[in-house]
């Protein structure tokens, strides 16, 4: 973050967050395509050069395999936060299998294949049609 926004220009950060400042005249260094499915779960594309960019998903409870890669894409993330924001009822959804260790309660432990389901899951708060949020119970 210090080599894209300027140390001197960090203002507050947290684990999952970071507010700076942009001096007058310039670019948001930070101004990326991308959107957020709920909670840990999001995507975005970062500009490495003028010619070159890279596509950055993060997706809680999900390892990334060869599977994942292919299925749960950019465009993917993006079509369902459209969905989203547009009110779709019947909203897409990708199924993939993981693999998990669990361990009994003797100890024994076990590689198990799960299905999981990946969507659209922001339920702590009001989406709005604009992308923006507002708490439950918030009233005008």
């Amino acid at each position: 973050m210090i080599k894209l926004v300027g140390g001197e220009n960090i203002i507050s950060t947290d684990t999952d967050s970071i507010i700076y400042a942009i001096p007058n005249g310039a670019s948001d260094p930070l101004n990326k395509e991308g959107g957020s499915l709920g909670p840990k779960t999001y995507c975005y594309k970062e500009e490495l050069s003028p010619d070159e960019e890279k596509v950055v998903r993060k997706a809680k409870g999900v390892t990334i395999n060869s599977e994942v890669d292919r299925k749960i894409t950019f465009e993917a993330m993006k079509r369902m936060v459209d969905e989203a924001l547009n009110g779709v009822e019947d909203r897409s959804m990708e199924e993939f299998g993981q693999f998990t260790m669990k361990r009994d309660k003797d100890h024994n432990v076990y590689a198990v294949q799960m299905k999981k389901q990946f969507r659209f899951t922001f339920n702590k708060r009001r989406v709005l049609p604009d992308g923006s949020t507002l708490p439950f119970g918030y009233c005008d």
